[in-house]
């Protein structure tokens, strides 16, 4: 008789102890990998297959979820270490769990397993539905299991250590948008908004930012070709602001499912200012810039004034 092969299962969440039940639970019907943002911690879970990747990055997870039957999803995830993050816990979650979505809608996953603290908490409640929503996004059935957490366990969970840049801000766009329209809007909004200090050009795929001050550009961004309608994203290739061997460091509009949401997120971006002075001045202008840009669309849209695009 044919031995039958064990389905195999992805674990997202760090090792902890919710993680230990479940693995004791799963251990012996399913074949388990572990999928996290750190390195195999020595001496734990010896038997299992480890692997690192970024929750940010739908490629990076599709790596991870190749040849897997059912993905589990814990909500909060352990996010990948960053030296400056200015984003929220709901921020971060409902970006993962769409490059999560993303990433298994590609890889042919027959189940996501959705894992959610029961939080009496109003300000997670939105989150928990939000991520929710994103996961079923992938059209793969999901089966959502709660857990006893407490809040504390929950915020403990961003990491912040001495990575790169990371920020996610969260801004409201017109009805029918989406976020190649953001992407266009915002750097046509930003080279008006910021005159006379500051221009944007852009051309073809390559959009700049100016100083009136300097010939050189700022900032240079790629369109990445990965871009859709849900999700555009800018490589960060050079300017006199960010470090020119720096490949990883990007730019995305995300819009979310069932809503006019849009989450406008940096990530990895190393500046080439010292650190002190980039904490202090372009970390600050950058989170003020965000809130003018947020508070426009809010303001266009009570006005019911034409947008420039």
């Amino acid at each position: 008789m044919k031995k039958s092969v064990q389905p195999t299962v992805a674990l997202t969440d760090p090792y902890s102890i919710s993680t230990k039940r479940i693995l004791a639970i799963l251990d012996k019907q399913y074949k388990i990998i572990r999928l996290s943002s750190k390195k195999k911690p020595n001496g734990q879970v010896k038997n299992i297959p480890w692997y690192e990747y970024n929750l940010f990055d739908p490629t990076s997870i599709e790596t991870g979820l190749a040849d897997v039957d059912i993905a589990v999803f814990f909500y909060p995830v352990e996010f990948p270490e960053a030296r400056l993050s200015q984003a929220s816990l709901p921020n971060m979650a409902a970006l993962t769990a769409d490059s999560f979505a993303r990433a298994a809608r590609k890889t042919g996953i027959k189940k996501i397993i959705y894992i959610k603290p029961d939080v009496r908490s109003s300000t997670f409640a939105a989150s928990l539905t939000e991520v929710e929503k994103a996961l079923a996004a992938s059209t793969i059935p999901i089966k959502t299991i709660t857990i006893p957490w407490t809040r504390s366990e929950m915020e403990k969970r961003v990491s912040v250590s001495t990575g790169g840049v990371r920020s996610i801000q969260r801004v409201l766009l017109p009805p029918t948008k989406d976020a190649k329209w953001a992407a266009r809007y915002y750097f046509d909004w930003l080279g008006q908004a910021g005159r006379p200090l500051f221009r944007t050009e852009s051309t073809g795929s390559i959009c700049k930012v100016y100083t009136r001050f300097l010939k050189s550009p700022l900032l240079v961004l790629q369109l990445s070709k990965k871009s859709d309608g849900w999700r555009t994203i800018y490589r960060i290739t050079g300017g006199i602001l960010a470090k020119v061997n720096d490949k990883q460091s990007k730019m995305e509009f995300c819009t979310l499912p069932e809503s006019n949401h849009c989450l406008v997120s940096i990530h990895d971006y190393h500046p080439s200012l010292p650190w002190f002075f980039y904490k202090n001045s372009q970390a600050i202008i950058h989170l003020l810039v965000m809130h003018l840009f947020g508070k426009h669309l809010e303001r266009k849209q009570k006005e019911s004034a034409p947008f420039l695009l």
